[in-house]
């Protein structure tokens, strides 16, 4: 996991991962990619899923920024081929469920079960790699109990497959790595992630006192001065989140 590689090093990795593959790791690819997509399809299709989506996140403040020059929505229908990548990303990712990043990885792993394999693809391809790591730190930045919160009445369908999804890839992604805990091998960044996170988890109670008095106060008086104030909070609350926690 070395951050800088020497030109020479690149190249030996690159004849080492050129000798490695063969068509039995592409269709290792494709049966963790099918079973992957119908994970993440079957997750986003159910009815609840869109309510839940605006109840467990901040994702009409993130509509009121300025982000880029295309509008929001393809539409003004509200509905998820509507919405545009960036904030729907962004969303997930306030709330610290990210799972755009990880959600049916687990799946698509144990779809292909032969965690040897896999083991291997890990040490010796370096996409294969890549994909692992990066869905490992986006587990290591997931604070379920946080976004919890954002709704704590909620038992819906949508909160336990996301619940399942996450438990089955982490385990899944332990057992290629041979790890006891995500990023066990990168200690410096799970000092950084301890030092960096009691504060973006201040900064997520406050977005969620805020979104619950924004509720309460719209049903009341839609219209008010405190509705409009509390509007502004939760963009500041937006903009402070994504800067502690360093990602959109």
């Amino acid at each position: 996991r070395a951050i800088h590689r020497h030109p020479s090093d690149a190249r030996v990795a690159a004849r080492k991962e050129e000798a490695f593959l063969d068509t039995d790791h592409a269709a290792v690819i494709e049966k963790a990619a099918d079973a992957s997509m119908q994970a993440y399809r079957a997750l986003i299709n159910h009815d609840g899923f869109l309510e839940y989506f605006y109840r467990t996140t901040p994702i009409e403040s993130i509509e009121t920024l300025q982000l880029g020059s295309r509008p929001r929505h393809r539409s003004g229908e509200r509905k998820l081929s509507n919405m545009r990548a960036i904030p729907y990303t962004f969303a997930w990712t306030q709330s610290r469920q990210l799972i755009t990043a990880w959600f049916g990885l687990g799946t698509g792993l144990e779809a292909v079960g032969n965690w040897q394999m896999l083991s291997m693809m890990y040490q010796n391809w370096l996409f294969f790699r890549a994909v692992i790591d990066n869905a490992e730190l986006a587990l290591a930045k997931c604070e379920l109990g946080i976004a919890r919160l954002y709704d704590p009445q909620n038992e819906s369908l949508t909160w336990r497959m996301i619940c399942d999804e996450l438990d089955r890839t982490r385990a899944a992604i332990l057992r290629i790595t041979g790890q006891t805990e995500p990023l066990a091998g990168l200690r410096w960044l799970q000092r950084s992630l301890a030092v960096r996170n009691p504060y973006a988890d201040a900064l997520n109670f406050i977005q969620i006192e805020l979104m619950h008095r924004m509720q309460k106060a719209r049903q009341q008086t839609p219209d008010s001065p405190e509705v409009e104030s509390l509007r502004d909070a939760l963009r500041l609350s937006v903009q402070a989140l994504a800067a502690g926690l360093r990602t959109t």
